[in-house]
């Protein structure tokens, strides 16, 4: 009985983090259809009209979501340090083994959200450049689009990895 008392409130603690990350997948997925509404493929074939009306509201609905969805996870890491913590109070190495192993892939998949999202913010800045180069008549700039798309899939994909072996290690947590 003791064993199942001291586990308890972490478990409770890593159902609400688990929750809460499952709200921040959403706002990832919004933020990720308003950065391809914005495409920067579909800036340079557009009239200014159009970048100034359709595609800055579209960037700036992308950043803003891009903010909400950090300050979120960032929200989800500070609760985490508070489930760290509790977690230093596990004694018994058959509570404290899966624990921690839990412990360790949820930091690793929120460190892998924030970098998406800091991609997804260089990304953007890239867009903003552009719109403003053509709406000036001044020529794009270089940029490396290309390459934070790419980056951007490879750690979606990462993450995706990282999301199948926390809920692996979440259900060893369940089940001790």
């Amino acid at each position: 009985m003791k064993r199942e008392s001291s586990i308890q409130p972490i478990v409770s603690s890593m159902n609400e983090m688990i929750q809460q990350e499952n709200q921040n997948d959403m706002l990832l997925q919004k933020m990720a259809a308003s950065v391809e509404e914005a495409k920067l493929k579909t800036i340079s074939n557009q009239k200014v009209t159009d970048l100034e009306q359709n595609m800055i509201p579209k960037v700036n609905q992308a950043k803003s979501q891009i903010t909400e969805y950090k300050k979120a996870v960032e929200s989800v890491k500070e609760k985490f340090q508070q489930v760290k913590q509790q977690a230093t109070t596990l004694k018994d190495p058959s509570i404290q083994k899966p624990a921690q192993q839990f412990l360790t892939d949820f930091e690793t998949s929120i460190q892998t959200e924030l970098s998406i999202a800091t991609k997804y913010e260089q990304l953007l800045q890239n867009q903003s450049e552009a719109i403003q180069a053509i709406i000036k008549s001044n020529p794009l700039p270089t940029d490396n689009s290309d390459q934070l798309v790419t980056e951007i899939d490879q750690l979606v994909s990462l993450f995706q990895e990282q999301v199948a072996k926390l809920n692996a290690s979440y259900q060893k947590v369940l089940s001790v």
